[in-house]
């Protein structure tokens, strides 16, 4: 019994001893290192969540930290981000992101434990940071820090270029400081600037307060200068601005106050195409998937069709004024020419003032003129034209070209009674003219029209659309997704796309001219089977046989 008990007690003893060499194992930190690019390394320290860089040069290459770790502790955090002396720039994000799954072999069928996610990486920092650049560093490039979400930077003497979005994805900074010896750029309350404060560069996102008066000394506004500040109401330009930055307020969604009108220096107002961002996302398969976008919001898109043997790409694009709270917009008297993306998202944008000077063009023209303004976006309810405004003329809140030829823009409308009648010398319908117009009783257009273009009359009510003269050209999804009692073009449609009645609601029934668009009805593969011409011979075909 003695030694029964003996042998009992030296087992628990093991493994009391060998469960705390585990325990003690578990919780050991784990200092985990390696190379990051050229003569340039890293250490990570799994205790204290610091990640430091050290070394010479430009640190290149992604670190994977987690690929180091045990399972259990994969799930890590950067709590503390040293850059040693020595280190110049870090490229463009290429460091401080995670790994895909494909690159960490992870399979199809697996799921994480809790506690700890594959799927996190270095990018999963909640950590707000602070963040000394060391002497010597002298680039901030676009986006460097990745997922990393620094609170405040310090930037010294050396750094000699800030690139375009450098600061994009920091949502929580709110302080941006310089050495005041730096020569190119200097920072005032937080707010980074150029040396001599003409240009204003970043606002940082997570800076608060309501309202913000651009100092008098600056000139212009850099690309993405004030994008994603979630707490700016009004910001005050100086009279004597001369160039508003490529997305200088996208999305800034509790934005509804600047004072353009105010700036008579403006000529030109363009989007930030960020062209670096450009990615690959799928294959189109115009049989089988929604093309909604490739018409709709077909601006995003440059892709062609997969039986073309092509991919479909996005490209990021920042309005300048995209995604804000603003209600009204009113040109300065100078102002010339704005961008086809400035107002896309402005759900709130109502009220559009045209000035004497601009001479842009409304929902028409060549797909990627920066001349071209898609106002279709916005639920404008109200346009108004100064009276000197060569270009454009207003009729029954319609906006038309000068000249009469153009329809460009209807107004939001909800009168299911209303009727509208296009006059002959219409030669044109531009893009989205009529999209998402809720309600609209009946259209007569007079005479003929060379085309009706993308989308547009692309959601909406339009109950009965008339043409008198025949149609050139029926553009991209122009009556996708409409609902339309009837439709007759006794002239004729010569060109059509075949998403041109994509998923029309004609469950009211749907007459159609036969004489003039027979083919039409024939080949168009995408209108529902109630509108599809075989579904009508088929069904009076059957009554005539019974």
């Amino acid at each position: 019994m003695k030694r029964a008990g003996y042998i009992i007690t030296l087992m628990i003893a093991f493994w009391m001893v060998a469960g705390g060499l585990f325990f003690a194992q578990s919780v050991q930190a784990k200092v985990v290192s390696g190379s990051c690019g050229g003569e340039t390394k890293y250490r990570y320290d799994s205790k204290s969540k610091k990640l430091e860089l050290y070394g010479r040069g430009v640190v290149s290459q992604t670190i994977r930290v987690d690929e180091q770790l045990s399972r259990k502790n994969r799930y890590f955090q950067v709590k503390k981000l040293v850059i040693r002396q020595g280190i110049t720039a870090i490229k463009d994000s290429s460091v401080l992101q995670y790994a895909s799954e494909e690159e960490r072999g992870i399979s199809d069928d697996y799921e994480p434990g809790w506690g700890f996610d594959v799927w996190r990486g270095l990018g999963d920092a909640t950590e707000k940071l602070y963040v000394e650049l060391p002497e010597g560093f002298t680039t901030i490039t676009a986006n460097m820090f990745g997922d990393i979400q620094v609170r405040e930077i310090y930037i010294p003497a050396s750094v000699t270029k800030i690139e375009e979005g450098a600061f994009g994805a920091q949502i929580y900074i709110t302080n941006i400081r310089v050495s005041s010896i730096n020569p190119k750029y200097r920072s005032q309350n937080g707010v980074l600037y150029n040396k001599k404060m003409t240009t204003l560069i970043c606002y940082p996102m997570g800076k608060e307060g309501r309202t913000f008066v651009v100092p008098d000394t600056v000139r212009q506004t850099a690309p993405l200068s004030f994008k994603g500040n979630y707490y700016l109401k009004k910001i005050v330009l100086p009279k004597n601005l001369h160039k508003l930055g490529e997305g200088s307020f996208f999305d800034c969604i509790l934005l509804k106050d600047v004072n353009l009108e105010t700036l008579n220096h403006l000529e030109r107002i363009s989007d930030y195409y960020n062209k670096s961002d450009v990615r690959v996302i799928h294959y189109y398969d115009s049989e089988n998937e929604d093309p909604y976008d490739r018409y709709v919001n077909g601006v995003d898109y440059f892709a062609l069709d997969h039986d073309e043997g092509q991919f479909d790409g996005y490209l990021k694009r920042y309005g300048t004024f995209a995604g804000t709270g603003i209600t009204s917009f009113r040109m300065p008297s100078n102002l010339q020419y704005i961008a086809p993306e400035t107002f896309r998202n402005c759900e709130q944008l109502k009220t559009f003032y045209i000035g004497k000077a601009f001479r842009g063009k409304i929902n028409y023209g060549e797909e990627g003129d920066p001349d071209t303004l898609f106002l279709y976006y916005a639920p404008i309810r109200l346009i108004q034209i100064d009276k000197e405004n060569t270009s454009y003329q207003l009729q029954n809140e319609i906006l038309y070209t000068r000249d009469g030829h153009i329809l460009c823009q209807a107004l939001k409308n909800d009168n299911a009674d209303s009727q509208l009648t296009i006059p002959s010398c219409v030669t044109e319908i531009a893009d989205g003219a009529f999209y998402r117009n809720s309600e609209f009783g009946a259209i007569e257009v007079k005479g003929s029209l060379e085309r009706i273009g993308i989308s547009a009359f692309a959601c909406a009510d339009v109950g009965s659309f008339y043409v008198k003269g025949g149609v050139n050209y029926l553009d991209r999804g122009s009556f996708y997704q409409s609902a339309i009692s009837e439709w007759r073009c006794h002239g004729g449609v010569k060109k059509y796309e075949k998403s041109a009645f994509q998923d029309v609601d004609a469950t009211n029934g749907y007459a159609i001219d036969m004489n003039a668009i027979t083919k039409l009805y024939q080949e168009l593969l995408y209108v529902n089977a109630t509108t599809d011409l075989s579904y009508w011979v088929k069904t009076i075909w059957n009554w005539i046989i019974m």
